[in-house]
């Protein structure tokens, strides 16, 4: 499964790239059945029909050329979901997803001065995913093909890694009083966390 998102980004550029009808509609069914990989492995009827049908289409989409106005689509979706999964974490009596995932991490309530702190990052990371998004738009509308293609298939990944561990090391000196967990506490504690159990 993962070997197949791998793949995904790497035959979309190499669509945009080639400008190959074959390899447009080979990213296009790719990533419709990954949508579908959990249906599909349970033999749902439904999604088997989807795929089936959903497939026929982005060929056909593939053969005339509409192929980039659907590829264009995954990483404005992306960035838009996880904004507003960030957001909506901030609403009154809901726990932010930092606070969360920090408490999970820690194995304890969090300090005052981290239920603060990590709030905030929960709001940045909203502001985040949606300043990726909308950089996503303009490279769509304004950019080459292929200057699109580089950043959203790879360049914006690197920024999210970037963002990532640049925070955790300035979160040091940001908030000095706090304990803070090791590296590798931290990357331990986000792999046994299931945000689907935030409240």
């Amino acid at each position: 499964m993962r070997l197949l998102w791998l793949a995904y980004p790497l035959l979309v550029h190499a669509a945009i790239v080639t400008e190959a009808t074959a390899l447009y509609a080979a990213a296009l069914v790719l990533l419709l059945l990954m949508s579908l990989l959990g249906p599909l492995q349970r033999r749902r009827s439904w999604a088997i029909g989807v795929a089936v049908l959903g497939s026929a289409a982005l060929v056909w989409a593939s053969a005339t050329g509409l192929a980039i106005y659907f590829l264009y689509l995954p990483p404005v979706l992306m960035n838009g979901f996880l904004c507003v999964f960030f957001m909506q974490s901030l609403a009154p009596g809901r726990t932010p997803i930092i606070s969360f995932m920090a408490a999970k991490i820690r194995g304890e309530a969090l300090p005052p001065i981290l239920v603060r702190y990590t709030r905030r990052l929960t709001a940045f990371w909203a502001g985040f995913f949606a300043l990726m998004g909308l950089i996503s738009v303009v490279l769509a509308i304004g950019a080459s093909d292929e200057a699109w293609s580089l950043f959203t298939n790879f360049i914006s990944y690197g920024i999210v890694l970037a963002v990532f561990a640049g925070e955790f090391f300035l979160r040091r000196l940001i908030v000095p009083e706090a304990e803070h967990t090791s590296v590798r506490d931290y990357i331990r504690g986000l792999a046994n966390t299931d945000v689907r159990d935030i409240r």
